[in-house]
Formats: C-alpha cells, sequence, structure tokens
C-alpha cells in the first residue's frame, strides 16, 4: 500500500528522495519476482 502512495506522491510532483525511490524499485522487482514465483524465490 505504502508503495502506491509514494507513487501516487511522484506523479503529482511532490519531490522524492532518491533512496526512497530506488527502495521502492527494489521492492516493485522482489514483489514481481514472488508473484512468477508464487510467493517463493
Amino acid at each position: 500500500e505504502m508503495l502506491s502512495i509514494v507513487e501516487n506522491m511522484g506523479l503529482m510532483g511532490v519531490p522524492i528522495p532518491e533512496a526512497i525511490t530506488k527502495a521502492i524499485e527494489i521492492l516493485k522487482k522482489k514483489s514481481e519476482t514472488e508473484d512468477k514465483n508464487g510467493g517463493k524465490e
């Protein structure tokens, strides 16, 4: 849920620190990997 909030803030033009942006990218990739593997890495 937090990912969606931060993404929407970015779309609205709210400046987001680079560290948070990178963390979101990592979490998205991890989530996509878990989805493809049925929740297992």
